[in-house]
C-alpha cells in the first residue's frame, strides 16, 4: 500500500491528502498536524553527570 505514494508526494502533499489517498474507502480524518521540535529539559549539571557516569573510555 506505502508503494503506491511516491517519495515526491510525501514531501509535497498535506498529511491529510496522502491519507485520503491511501485509505480512501475508510474516510481517514487528520485531527492535528504537529511539527515536531526539539525541547531538551535537561541541565548542563545533569549531562555532565550523565557524560560521567559513561566512564572515560565509552563518553
Amino acid at each position: 500500500l506505502a508503494q503506491t505514494v511516491k517519495d515526491d508526494e510525501l514531501l509535497k502533499l498535506e498529511a491529510d491528502t496522502v491519507a485520503k489517498r491511501l485509505f480512501w474507502e475508510d474516510n481517514p480524518k487528520v485531527l492535528a498536524v504537529l511539527t515536531p521540535v526539539f525541547r531538551c529539559r535537561c541541565s548542563k549539571a545533569g549531562i555532565e553527570a550523565m557524560i560521567r557516569n559513561l566512564g572515560q573510555e565509552e563518553a
